[in-house]
């Protein structure tokens, strides 16, 4: 409210100085879910393939830390408020330019400083996208640009980055053209702490033998983790941001492709 000099001789517009009541916040809450994974062995396989039961145990934490992070992107972007952008001059700068745009428009909605960094979720493919994307345009000093010089860029936007592998591509058909660069990068972008981790710890019982598994000669092994994810801070956005859809085309030698 504004209170003039003129209103504060007859009080009128207003007639008194406002107040905003503040009331309790709702409760909310949020809970974690069991990510499992379980492997059924046989005692004869486990004697003469020894190597091949680590292998397989080894691979199973692979694909059980696949599984929970997809898990905790979905429960992000069911957080989030999902919004787009087209694409108009090619990978490095079409992502560069989405990122410092929603950037900008997420610290003069929420008043936070230049010098605060935000969070920023980004596919870890997108490094070798922007790399391949600057060397396309064939300019010998392009073609060595590190990841520690593209992550640069962005710590120079106000990002600290989390890149997460499990946006994965799809699999490759025998005969077929080379897969190209997917035509959307999608990341998320948030103030520091808004999204909290909840770890509820892992439950790890190791190999299991019980009468029934005995009496067939097997054995189970066991694990599974306590995850999932709170939103306690200022919104989250998620953006879909349009690259291209072809292959990389360089253009000459006036600047990145």
């Amino acid at each position: 409210s504004l209170w003039t000099a003129i209103n504060d001789a007859t009080p009128t517009t207003p007639a008194t100085k406002p107040v905003l009541k503040v009331n309790c916040a709702s409760e909310l809450t949020a809970t974690t879910d069991a990510v499992t994974m379980s492997l059924e062995f046989g005692n004869f396989m486990t004697r003469a393939f020894p190597e091949l039961v680590q292998r397989h145990n080894q691979l199973s934490l692979v694909e059980h830390a696949r599984f929970a992070e997809k898990v905790l992107l979905s429960k992000i972007s069911g957080l989030s408020t999902k919004v787009t952008t087209a694409a108009s001059l090619g990978t490095s700068r079409d992502l560069l330019s989405a990122v410092a745009r929603a950037s900008a428009q997420y610290r003069n909605r929420h008043r936070i400083a230049r010098g605060i960094q935000l969070r920023l979720l980004m596919p870890d493919w997108t490094l070798d996208a922007i790399r391949e994307d600057i060397a396309s345009n064939l300019r010998i000093e392009n073609l060595a640009v590190t990841d520690s010089v593209v992550q640069a860029w962005f710590a120079a936007r106000g990002f600290n980055i989390s890149w997460y592998m499990d946006d994965t591509f799809a699999a490759q058909t025998a005969g077929a053209a080379l897969n190209d660069w997917p035509a959307t990068v999608k990341f998320w972008l948030s103030s520091e702490g808004s999204l909290l981790f909840l770890d509820g710890g892992t439950l790890d019982l190791g190999i299991i033998r019980d009468a029934e598994l005995v009496s067939t000669n097997d054995y189970i092994t066991f694990v599974e983790t306590f995850e999932g994810v709170a939103k306690v801070g200022l919104e989250v956005l998620e953006v879909s941001a349009a690259t291209h859809t072809g292959p990389l085309v360089g253009s000459g030698t006036g600047g990145g492709g």
